[in-house]
């Protein structure tokens, strides 16, 4: 299935409304689609590992978690999965 086909049925199935705040996006705050099982932990792109968000709640979620595995409503259902390093604290 073609990238933009696959987030097109996601976006239909969920009502094109973001799953945590239940916006149906705007201009600035576009709706996205969120795999629950990480593309990194070998998630594929079906119908039923995607989830609609909004582009706030898509950034909110991956700035406090990382890259893992969520459920429906984007709470986490992995551990924390980031290839970030995080920088030591100065004290």
């Amino acid at each position: 299935m073609a990238k933009q086909e696959w987030k097109e049925k996601v976006k239909q199935r969920d009502c094109h409304k973001c799953k945590i705040c239940g916006t149906t996006g705007s201009k600035k705050n576009p709706l996205t689609v969120h795999h629950k099982k990480a593309k990194a932990r070998n998630g594929h792109a079906t119908v039923d590992n995607g989830v609609c968000w909004c582009w706030d709640c898509h950034k909110a979620y991956h700035k406090k978690w990382g890259i893992t595995t969520s459920d429906d409503y984007g709470n986490p259902t992995e551990p924390r999965y980031s290839r970030r390093k995080r920088k030591k604290k100065r004290r």
